[in-house]
């Protein structure tokens, strides 16, 4: 399987940007969103990814839902609870909601959801030009299939794989734009290859060429605090998303998201002990835009917090 993350105004008006760094209309427009947002379901984390695509975080309890033919595509992984969740179909009613189950509503679908107890899950959105373009780009072919109407079914490795997002999502950090990007796409090459009946996921085209290596490194040092997604680095290397984060982890040794974070580690590491800004400062022009989460990441990283690696160095 596929494996696998200046003054004080300008510094709360960039913080403001890049905790959203794509306008929350991206989703609102999205029907079920919009049905949700509409219910007595509470949004607890929200991240537009690029048009037609985003994920979300929401909570549920004792309420009533439905969907009337959406324009886009859902998949839903129960994170917490579920178990009183029932899909009602005429005169049908779907049980078997728990923890890791999914449901994977696709686009022009009907259903009516009545929520019993607490419910808590992870929705993925996505569009018919998101499925073309991962189908084209992944297995060079035009998606021309259905995906099924999936209700509680049980697929592992997308319950695992849907855990993995949950702090990203909750940290809503402009550094971890990358890692969800390519959650994002992973995801999507998943429902393809399982659920919509293409053949398997092509070979591993080796690395990439010194000439791209270069162009990459100077890309990430030129946007140390600019949130990048794998959509971005794979266009200056001008390859699909897929091949290109494993052709990268083939010359670099990680994912993109573990060079790009240790970069700007490195980077925070030189201006704590040889500038004199403030530690603030420092994170947000690294693209830490959490300083709690700058800080476990740094000690993480150096075994010290940014303020003892200061501490140490004017010693």
């Amino acid at each position: 399987m596929h494996t696998f993350r200046v003054s004080t105004m300008i510094h709360k008006d960039l913080d403001m940007v890049t905790r959203n760094p794509m306008t929350p209309t991206l989703l609102e427009k999205l029907d079920v969103f919009q049905r949700l947002s509409s219910s007595k379901a509470t949004l607890e984390h929200q991240r537009p990814l690029s048009e037609g695509l985003g994920m979300a975080i929401w909570s549920n309890k004792e309420d009533n839902t439905s969907y009337h033919a959406p324009y886009h595509h859902t998949l839903s992984c129960y994170i917490g609870g579920g178990y009183d969740t029932v899909r009602v179909d005429g005169s049908q009613r779907k049980t078997g909601g728990a923890p890791g189950r999914i449901c994977l509503m696709p686009a022009q679908h009907q259903s009516y959801w009545e929520v019993g107890g607490e419910l808590r899950f992870i929705h993925l959105y996505f569009d018919d030009a998101q499925l073309q373009r991962i189908s084209e780009s992944v297995f060079d072919k035009s998606f021309c299939s259905n995906l099924p109407d999936l209700t509680f079914s049980q697929d592992p490795w997308i319950a695992t794989f849907c855990q993995q997002l949950i702090r990203p999502l909750q940290r809503n950090e402009q550094n971890d734009s990358l890692f969800l990007s390519s959650a994002a796409d992973i995801l999507l090459t998943h429902l393809i290859s399982n659920y919509a009946g293409l053949p398997s996921l092509p070979t591993n085209r080796g690395g990439l060429s010194p000439t791209i290596q270069k162009r990459l490194i100077a890309y990430i040092h030129a946007h140390p605090s600019s949130p990048i997604t794998i959509s971005d680095l794979a266009e200056q290397a001008d390859l699909s998303s897929y091949h290109f984060a494993r052709m990268f982890k083939h010359s670099f040794g990680v994912s993109p998201h573990q060079y790009v974070t240790e970069q700007r580690l490195q980077r925070a590491y030189q201006q704590i002990t040889k500038d004199d800004l403030d530690l603030q400062s420092i994170a947000l022009e690294n693209g830490f835009f959490d300083q709690s989460h700058f800080n476990r990441r740094f000690k993480q990283r150096f075994q010290m917090t940014p303020r003892e690696c200061r501490g140490v160095a004017k010693a």
